[in-house]
């Protein structure tokens, strides 16, 4: 389903696009929504490292040299 553009809700990918959809409209509330369901649904904070390190490398989520990125932001 992925590769049609579509995901599943049984992947965080479909959060994750969720999040990135509600930064591009910037409405930061609702992507930290977003985030909150991905945490709900998938507990185990491995499954969200790959998701927060893409939002991280493209500019949707400020990150710190050894802090965790704990609070969706928009970068000017």
């Amino acid at each position: 389903e992925l590769a049609k553009g579509k995901s599943s809700i049984y992947s965080p990918a479909y959060y994750y696009s969720h999040v990135v959809e509600s930064l591009r409209q910037d409405n930061i509330d609702q992507a930290n929504v977003w985030r909150q369901y991905a945490r709900y649904v998938f507990p185990n904070e491995e499954t969200h490292k790959p998701f927060v390190d893409a939002l991280v490398e493209f500019g949707y989520l400020s990150s710190y040299y050894g802090a965790k990125a704990e609070q969706v932001s928009k970068l000017p």
